[in-house]
């Protein structure tokens, strides 16, 4: 065989031999396409399957990706679309929504192969091409950051891309063009912000390790180096700017604003000890992926040579601090919180801490590799010194034990290691020339296996939070079916919904391609989820969905046109049957509000409170002009404390006088201290029953006598009991308590933690409230409104058109969350849009028929075009340049920076 037939060969290699042992560890864990296990883990089953079938319907022409109503009832679309650049994404394609957990599969498979290659590039074009750059380049491929995120697919990218720019700076240094580091840098930032600043820091420290390697003495030629690193970075940044700059913008107001200056603090995350056990097999699990230690694993045989390197005397004490500072560097920023949280963007993650560590263990391989070169020649006494140390670390690291390793996987890592120390030494040892040849395949081989080992058990314990095939297979017919019946009525804007007693994955409009409530992502704006949450929906942290038994009323305020649910809605709510799906029937709300309502002035001066049926009667009276309530709320009740507190009882007017003492005396002494909080616990339930409450013995029961027939609805507001690092969390819960008569003894719940204060109970009791809801103002306020309906459709989810007849009225009222990136065109003329209800837009006009012509484009879309247009000017002014210079003859000073592979002085 030829040098390009086996040079091709190793290339391919180092990205088929991944792949297979991706599919070899998915056949071991009957994980699709060879079972009915996924990796539809977390996350991947509630948002980033959706983020991949809408980049299949855009791809189709069937999504805009700046806005989508699909989500959160319309919201931005940047930040979660920076998520979807990575060109392996586009296999979505090729494949059906049925068969997305094979295809979720083949995915992460093909970017964990893809890393494998360019860390092949890196090593080949840096050192030279040999079979033993396929040992790290797997072992690149299987790090513990990918690993333990093999269900994250927005996660790879820069890993992908870190060997490239690594190649890119050593070019740089060396001398050559800087355009390969310009542009993978750029793609980087480009198809993600988030992690394209982990590789920004990163390049940095790469060159500078870089740079003091070479240790250049002519100040002329470090100048050309440190220009050419300075003005590429800078050009790298600006050229993806049209993209990051709205991205980035989106997040202000909102997932950028959830840290405070005391989260920014010196206390350490962990200890060496800990750090060292992360880098055995299986160190990993549902724990770990929420708030769990720096993923760094690359195995043992790596570790045992990053060692070995320390100790070699044949590396120079300058070669050991080159490579020394920058694992200091990371180690420091995984050791110190307020470090942690400026490289992860100067924020406190939700779950997957630490989500640059991948450079870490890059750092851990480049080391490795270096000293495996040096195998050939013998080091006997320095190997003994670094075996005895490695042994010395283990047993002190597990002398204790870890919630996040197993013994005998330990067990299992030792074993490897020593076959691969002993085929080492066979090496030295006898003048064999089989064994010498047979050292890099018996490396592979058990580096392989230690890869697939440490994949297989990391990704079992993982699969408690995944979805079935089945169970993701028989949802999806029937959200499918949903989508396709929705969207072949009227091309007007309405809104639908997913009864939650039905759906699982709290993302399905996206997924299924209706414009529907639910939200669960990092992007949307603080506002609008406490907004929605005083209108009824239930929201936590990052999350936001609509929540069992919503009132009628808030399904005809938003537009909520179609409604898929198990429940009989034509009984409770009065809406009418259009169809079955499955064991759910399909329900058209006939009293559903148009986006573009007409309204009065008095919108302008609402402002949303914790009542949240008061917040319902002022919003429709503002639309109106009417007095009539949509609520009729119920005063006398009565609490009964269960727990430690059994026997005390006491009435809701009674509460609330007491709750208007305490908060004038605490107004008084200017204090906002509480006694005491309730004791959070492990859990939230999901859905909470009467039964599930009362068995908890810490419990509320209120109790009152209907004074109207009709549906009742109660709403108390309580601290999210979940925990995480969002500092304003909340859930914001309407409970259907169930159609009544007047005289009916109604009950309900509040479920306590198990330590409360008597004067936070008291507060519970004062802030709860209970409402009757009125079908009849409900049809009479949707039926006048109804008839000056608008005519509004959606051009494209950013672009929104029509007529609007809005009669006596001199407000438009849109039912669509506030962004300054709307701009309202009316009869041709641009007016002011203003937030309306602390959540919505409006607008003032005259009275009678208008043109309305709503266009979106994100805030800073503008100012990153035009920051873009410079990069690319300056690209083509060092393109040009570059291209002028090449064409002179060679300078010294050019001459000087040409460095061979044995870094022989210059030729000048």
């Amino acid at each position: 065989m030829n040098t390009k037939a086996k040079t091709a060969l190793l290339y391919a290699a180092s990205f088929f031999l991944p792949l297979v042992l991706m599919f070899v560890a998915y056949a071991a864990l009957h994980i699709a396409p060879f079972g009915n296990e996924t990796l539809l883990i977390a996350d991947a089953q509630e948002m980033y399957v959706s983020d991949l079938a809408f980049l299949k319907r855009f791809l189709q022409g069937e999504e805009n990706l700046l806005y989508t109503f699909e989500i959160g009832f319309g919201m931005p679309h940047l930040g979660q679309l920076t998520y979807m650049l990575n060109p392996s994404n586009l296999i979505v394609a090729f494949f059906d929504l049925e068969h997305f957990p094979e295809m979720y599969s083949l995915l992460t498979a093909i970017n964990f192969s893809v890393c494998g290659l360019t860390m092949f590039i890196f090593l080949s074009s840096v050192y030279g091409r040999s079979a033993a750059n396929l040992i790290f380049s797997t072992i690149y491929a299987f790090i513990g950051f990918n690993v333990a995120n093999c269900f994250n697919y927005n996660f790879f990218v820069d890993v992908e891309l870190l060997p490239l720019v690594a190649l890119g700076l050593k070019n740089i240094v060396n001398g050559k063009a800087p355009w390969l580091y310009l542009f993978t840098l750029a793609f980087s930032i480009f198809s993600s912000f988030y992690f394209g600043f982990f590789l920004c820091v990163a390049s940095v420290v790469l060159f500078l390790m870089f740079l003091a390697e070479r240790n250049e003495k002519d100040p002329t030629v470090r100048k050309v180096i440190w220009f050419r690193y300075s003005s590429a970075s800078v050009i790298a940044g600006l050229l993806p700017a049209f993209l990051w700059v709205p991205a980035l913008l989106s997040f202000f107001g909102g997932r950028a604003e959830q840290n405070g200056l005391s989260d920014f603090s010196v206390a350490e995350t962990m200890s060496f000890a800990e750090a060292f056990a992360k880098l055995f097999t299986g160190a990993n699990g549902p724990l770990e992926v929420m708030n769990g230690k720096p993923n760094i694993f690359c195995g043992t045989f790596v570790v045992f040579l990053v060692i070995f390197f320390f100790v070699d005397r044949r590396n120079t004490l300058r070669q050991k601090l080159t490579r020394g500072m920058p694992l200091v560097f990371y180690f420091t920023t995984f050791y110190v919180q307020a470090l942690s949280m400026v490289m992860n963007g100067l924020t406190k993650t939700n779950w997957f801490n630490f989500r640059y560590s991948f450079v870490f263990s890059f750092l851990l391989i480049l080391i490795a590799y270096e000293q495996f070169r040096k195998l050939k020649v013998p080091a006997v006494d320095e190997f003994k010194r670094a075996c005895l140390i490695f042994a010395a670390l283990v047993a002190l690291t597990f002398s204790q034990k870890y919630n996040f390793v197993a013994g005998g996987n330990v067990v299992y890592d030792i074993v490897i290691l020593s076959i691969c120390l002993t085929a080492v030494w066979l090496t030295w040892s006898t003048e064999s020339q089989s064994a010498k040849k047979l050292l890099i395949p018996r490396i592979l081989v058990l580096c392989s296996i230690q890869c697939v080992l440490n994949f297989t058990v990391c990704t079992k314990q993982l699969k408690v939070m995944s979805i079935t095939k089945e169970d993701y297979l028989q949802e999806t017919l029937i959200g499918k079916e949903f989508s396709r019946k929705v969207k072949s009525n009227d091309d007007t804007l309405y809104r639908s919904i997913v009864d939650p007693t039905h759906n699982k994955k709290k993302l399905a409009p996206r997924l299924y391609g209706y414009n529907g409530s639910n939200y669960f992502g990092s992007a949307e704006q603080t506002f609008v989820f406490e907004g929605f949450g005083k209108l009824g929906m239930n929201w936590r942290r990052n999350r936001m969905w609509y929540p069992e038994g919503m009132p009628a009323s808030f399904d005809s305020l938003l537009g909520v046109k179609f409604i898929l649910s198990a429940h009989n809605l034509q009984e409770i709510k009065g809406y009418i049957p259009e169809g079955q799906i499955d064991k759910f029937v399909l329900y058209r709300n006939p009293n559903a509000l148009p986006i573009a309502i007409p309204a009065t002035e008095k919108i302008t001066s609402i402002k949303l409170g914790k009542d949240i049926f008061e917040n319902h009667n002022n919003i429709w009276k503002a639309l109106t002009g009417k007095a009539k309530s949509i609520f009729t709320e119920e005063v006398d009740i009565e609490f009964v404390v269960h727990t430690g507190h059994d026997g005390v009882s006491l009435t809701a007017a009674g509460a609330r006088q007491y709750q208007k003492l305490i908060s004038e005396r605490n107004e008084k002494t200017k204090s906002t201290k509480q006694e005491s909080s309730i004791v959070k616990s492990d859990k939230l339930p999901d859905r909470e029953t009467p039964e599930s409450i009362v068995d908890t013995g810490n419990y509320i029961e209120c109790r009152f006598v209907a004074k109207h027939d009709g549906n009742v609805y109660s709403h108390v507001e309580r601290p999210d009991e979940v925990g995480g690092s969002v500092d304003k969390e909340s859930v914001d819960t309407v409970r259907y308590l169930g159609k009544v008569k007047k005289g009916d003894v109604v009950k309900d719940y509040i479920a306590l933690g198990e330590k409360i204060t008597r004067e936070k109970i008291n507060s519970i009791c004062a802030e709860y409230r209970v409402a009757y809801e009125s079908e009849g103002a409900i049809a009479s306020y949707s039926k006048e409104i109804q008839t000056t309906r608008d005519g509004i459709s959606g051009i494209s989810d950013r672009h929104l058109k029509g007529k609007v007849n809005t009669g006596n009225h001199t407000r438009l009222f849109f039912a669509i969350p506030f962004n300054a990136g709307w701009r309202l065109i009316i009869d041709g003329q641009e007016d002011k849009l203003e937030k309306t209800a602390d959540l919505f837009m409006s607008s003032k006009l005259f009275p009678g028929v208008h043109q309305v012509d709503l266009e979106f484009n994100p805030k800073g879309y503008d100012v990153g075009f035009l920051v873009s247009c410079i990069g690319l000017i300056l690209l083509l002014i060092g393109w040009g340049l570059g291209n002028k210079r090449r064409s002179r003859p060679m300078s010294c000073m050019q001459a000087k920076m040409i460095v061979d592979k044995s870094q022989q002085k210059c030729c000048c």
